[in-house]
């Protein structure tokens, strides 16, 4: 049992990965195949990952901070389409850090402006 243990515990079981804006605009891609009917099987994966992405960048770092107003019919869904739309206009960023960009896209859009 203590072997097995040990060998469980030296052996990585998952890898961190860096997700630049290269990768959120592979996904987010994806995404907007899926939403337009058009998704292959090869996009299915990468849609799961660009909304997982997404919406834990926003849980963990936006959510609950007072800096942003949202409209009285926003849904958390459309979260993605900023994401998406922010990402495909910004290619200049896409060597920065995925989550980056996931809060840069809802400052711009809903900061509150006071």
């Amino acid at each position: 049992m203590a072997c097995c243990l040990a060998a469980s515990l030296s052996t990585p079981q998952a890898r961190a990965q860096f997700i630049d804006g290269h990768e959120l605009h592979r996904w987010g891609e994806a995404f907007e195949r899926r939403r337009q009917g058009l998704q292959s099987s090869k996009d299915s994966r990468d849609v799961q990952m660009f909304m997982g992405y997404v919406m834990g960048v926003w849980d963990a770092t936006l959510a609950a901070r007072d800096i942003l107003c949202l409209p009285p019919q926003f849904e958390s869904a459309q979260i993605y389409d900023l994401v998406v739309d922010h990402v495909r206009a910004n290619p200049d960023k896409w060597a920065l850090p995925g989550d980056y960009l996931v809060r840069e896209a809802a400052l711009r859009q809903l900061r509150c402006r006071q």
